[in-house]
């Protein structure tokens, strides 16, 4: 094994610590970025090296890719954000910088299904954005890996699913899209990083299947044992709820953005994606393990 010297960003997320964990087991070297060092504390244990500071400190990420053999870049932009879009950018362009002027050799960034198209909206559109920054470094190798729909975004409607008693959501519930558990995006960053590539290469994670919300409704109808029915909300009033849960009005607005393009447009696949893979995770099992804990 070549040992490599890789920086991991936004590391006490759960897709950052799980690929920085795997590398500090594959006997590789991390250099791992956080704000709060005191959530990096088992990673430190493990062997990386921690920095701390924020993703928009150019001289901070010059610092940390300066030697470094591969990057994995992602943007947790802050929710309470008056302009999310500006900050997610500017991170992105502070990678590009950084990368430029330290020559970083290849980078992974994780992106979404349809960063492909300028037509796909919100969320999905802003990391398109970072996507060309980076391709704009000459001599840097990205492999941008586009991620599907979380489940774990299931946990913002926990509360109608709790008061409700079903999937109420913004989404068209009968539009098949791709989804997957955060653990499906590390493992994949995790086997693209052990080679780090040598061009730029776009790398989808499809879900195990097209899921629909009214089918997931029904996986969780079935495990609770009594009905739960799934139909779509207002934009307005999931705007209403995500701004009373702390989020910003800008955030609230681009999250809405994305979800209307997903009920659009369905699966949002890109026909000259370099390669797909199948996430793994079922969602009967995501469902039992993480969403009806919350329900209980």
């Amino acid at each position: 094994m070549t040992k490599r010297i890789y920086v991991i960003t936004s590391a006490s997320g759960r897709i950052a610590g799980a690929v920085a964990s795997g590398l500090l087991r594959a006997g590789h070297e991390v250099r791992a970025i956080a704000r709060d060092p005191e959530k990096l504390r088992t990673l430190a244990a493990q062997g990386a090296t921690v920095i701390t500071g924020n993703l928009t400190d150019r001289a901070l990420l010059e610092h940390a890719f300066t030697g470094a053999d591969a990057a994995l870049l992602l943007i947790s932009g802050d929710r309470a954000s008056r302009d999310f879009r500006r900050y997610f950018a500017d991170v992105g362009a502070g990678y590009a910088a950084a990368a430029r002027a330290t020559r970083l050799p290849s980078a992974l960034f994780v992106s979404s299904l349809g960063a492909h198209s300028e037509r796909h909206r919100g969320l999905v559109l802003i990391h398109r954005d970072v996507e060309l920054a980076l391709d704009d470094v000459p001599t840097l190798a990205t492999t941008h890996l586009r991620a599907p729909f979380f489940y774990e975004n299931l946990f913002y409607f926990t509360h109608a699913m709790k008061t409700r008693g079903g999937l109420f959501t913004p989404l068209e519930p009968d539009v098949a899209i791709d989804m997957g558990a955060t653990r499906d995006v590390a493992a994949l960053a995790l086997r693209l990083l052990a080679e780090p590539a040598a061009r730029r290469t776009v790398h989808e994670l499809h879900g195990v299947r097209p899921l629909a919300l009214r089918e997931i409704a029904g996986v969780i109808a079935a495990q609770l044992g009594r009905a739960f029915p799934a139909d779509r909300t207002s934009r307005g009033d999931h705007i209403e709820l995500l701004v009373q849960a702390g989020a910003s009005y800008d955030f609230a607005h681009l999250m809405n953005d994305a979800w209307d393009t997903f009920s659009t447009v369905g699966l949002m696949r890109d026909p000259a994606a370099h390669a797909a893979t199948n996430a793994t995770t079922r969602i009967d099992d995501f469902v039992r393990e993480h969403v009806l804990p919350k329900l209980a």
